[in-house]
Order: C-alpha cells, then sequence, then structure tokens
C-alpha cells in the first residue's frame, strides 16, 4: 500500500461482541449468523509490517501472492483451516457462557 509492506499472515475471527445487548437493543444471535453467513466471521486479518512508510488516501494497493511451493501451500491451508476451525469452536463456546 503505497510505499509500506505488509504479510499477510492470516485471518481474523470477529468474536460475538455484535450480538450482546446494547442500549436500545436485545442480545441477538441473528447479528452472529449473519456475520458468518455473509463473512464466514472472518473480518479482517493478521498481519506483520515488513517495510514501514507512509499510506495516504488515494495509495495504490498492489498484491502480490507469496512464492510457495505445492507441498508449503498445502500445509499453510491446512494450518490455517485448523486454526480458523479452533477459533470458530472457541468462539462457539464463549456465545453459549454468554447465554
Amino acid at each position: 500500500i503505497g510505499d509500506t509492506v505488509i504479510k499477510c499472515e492470516t485471518r481474523t475471527v470477529r468474536c460475538s461482541a455484535p450480538a450482546q445487548p446494547q442500549v436500545d437493543m436485545a442480545k441477538s444471535a441473528k447479528v452472529v449468523k449473519a456475520l458468518y453467513q455473509h463473512t464466514g466471521r472472518n473480518m479482517g486479518i493478521n498481519a506483520t509490517v515488513i517495510e514501514g512508510g507512509n499510506i495516504k488516501l488515494g495509495d495504490e494497493v498492489r498484491w502480490t501472492p507469496a512464492n510457495k511451493s505445492g507441498l508449503a501451500e498445502a500445509l499453510t491451508g491446512i494450518g490455517a483451516k485448523v486454526k480458523n476451525s479452533i477459533i470458530h469452536t472457541m468462539m462457539k463456546g464463549v456465545d453459549l457462557v454468554s447465554k
């Protein structure tokens, strides 16, 4: 982005906070269900700044896929799926406890 280089490490999972009671709204599991339906509950990334710089409105964003071997790519995909599965399970547990 601009002259900054960021490495995308993993996706992040949205917690159940949006479903919690708000000032004029009761607790609603519909919010988290909608997030899951439309985003798989992924709402961002965990990233590492490789090369710091300035990011300005209108800067070009370029995506360069990692140059990995087929085996490394498969293992990374499996690891990310396992990690996301664990996080999803933990979030479901938090949802159950907070009811």
